[in-house]
């Protein structure tokens, strides 16, 4: 595990997910669960480069979403009851489900650079709750007024997640 400064906030990157593109099926699927701790490998990586995120940027353009950077915002301080307090998400989720849910991230934004539309995606059973996450009703917003300080309206807990599995971009509302 290795710590990453962020805005003077130090974030512990738990999975070093940001590489080649590496995609395969079933990789949350298991009766016990995700464990966030030792299942960090098993997640599908992506090439966060300005190529394809430009490309994904250009895809999502007609949804009203765009990726941006994530990886500078600072969070603060996360209370201790931070992950059983999910907000609007619904259900209750810990560290583990959320790892798991945006563990299918990479697919997403890998089918998206290959040509399919969200739609198609979203058609995915088992990418269905990530693009929910993602997608859904509820977007990340950020208040970009000052450039330097960002501020999270909505997603906090997507965020965080993101930066922990080593994420460098999320969509968010536009």
């Amino acid at each position: 595990m290795e710590d990453e400064m962020v805005n003077d906030a130090t974030v512990e990157v738990l999975c070093d997910t940001d590489g080649g593109t590496e995609v395969t099926d079933d990789v949350l699927e298991s009766d016990e669960g995700f464990d966030l701790n030792a299942d960090c490998d098993s997640l599908p990586r992506f090439d966060f480069s300005d190529d394809s995120v430009n490309n994904i940027n250009e895809r999502l353009e007609g949804e009203g979403y765009g990726l941006d950077r994530i990886d500078h915002i600072n969070l603060g301080e996360l209370e201790d009851d931070f992950w059983e307090n999910s907000g609007k998400g619904g259900g209750v989720r810990n560290e583990n489900t959320w790892a798991e849910n945006m563990g299918n991230y990479p697919e997403i934004l890998d089918r998206l650079n290959q040509g399919e539309s969200l739609d198609e995606i979203w058609q995915d059973e088992r990418l269905n709750p990530t693009c929910n996450t993602l997608f859904g009703r509820n977007p990340i917003t950020l208040d970009t007024s000052d450039p330097n300080n960002v501020v999270v309206t909505d997603g906090r807990h997507r965020i965080a997640m993101a930066q922990m599995l080593g994420y460098t971009h999320l969509p968010t509302k536009r």
